[in-house]
């Protein structure tokens, strides 16, 4: 939701129409015309979701609309309804601890850790972007709804488990 698109001319960097998503399809005001090729662009990306790769589409004759190989993979058509359905990816990050002396997939149960945004004065959040979690010995997919495309963010061991010392935070964006 609140995801900010435009279409363009393929061959001209002319906005055919700007919008922003309510999470019902959108109907183009604009006369889109037949055989010429557009673009799909997606802006700014909700929070929690990658931006899509620009969306290369041409309207038939017919009304059906035409994606080209040039577009991302984010794409699908209902020419039933004359409809390109564009999808943000969520962000999906995995974490786990590991053995300082075992293999990359030696998995630690047990470490509380937290995700915290790195703000613009170079400090830490006050509040963790990923509320903190304790592994489980495996990697694990973490909620990342709450994470932003560009921010950069510091990855924290809270606690070790009974024999580990905490880890240096690890910086990410």
């Amino acid at each position: 939701l609140l995801a900010k698109l435009q279409i363009k001319e393929y061959d001209s960097s002319r906005v055919i129409e700007s919008f922003t998503s309510n999470g019902s399809n959108h109907k183009v005001a604009a006369t889109l015309s037949v055989g010429t090729k557009y673009v799909l662009e997606e802006t700014f990306a909700p929070d929690g979701y990658i931006q899509f790769a620009p969306i290369y589409f041409t309207v038939e004759g017919n009304g059906d609309i035409k994606t080209t190989t040039e577009g991302g993979t984010d794409a699908s058509t209902d020419n039933n309804s004359h409809i390109l359905y564009a999808a943000d990816r969520p962000i999906r990050i995995q974490i786990a601890k590991t053995r300082l002396t075992g293999s990359q997939t030696d998995y630690v149960a047990g470490a509380e850790l937290a995700v915290y945004e790195i703000l613009s004065d170079g400090t830490l959040s006050t509040q963790p972007a990923v509320a903190p979690f304790t592994t489980k010995g495996v990697l694990q997919t973490i909620d990342s709804s709450k994470l932003k495309v560009g921010t950069a963010y510091k990855l924290v061991e809270l606690s070790a488990p009974e024999g580990y010392l905490k880890a240096e935070p690890v910086t990410s964006s």
